[in-house]
């Protein structure tokens, strides 16, 4: 698979938000973890787009969702 420029990481916790993969230096599809900003992070979900199917559409993006990991959700 390749990384298209709209995939992208939300994160649900002390740093919640979305990065694009891009932004994070990541390729699609991304890491089970990241550590962002001193935060572990796992991947709870993921879209499963192809990159032929993510790429022919103009209004969908694949997205991967995170939450801090269990020894750090009590940072939530």
């Amino acid at each position: 698979m390749s990384t298209l420029e709209s995939d992208f990481c939300k994160f649900e916790g002390p740093d919640s938000g979305m990065v694009t993969c891009i932004k994070l230096g990541v390729e699609w599809p991304p890491p089970e973890k990241i550590n962002l900003n001193g935060t572990e992070y796992e991947r709870v979900r993921m879209s499963q787009l192809t990159d032929e199917q993510a790429g022919g559409m103009t209004h969908v993006a694949r997205g991967a969702m995170y939450t801090p990991t269990p020894d750090n959700r009590d940072l939530n």
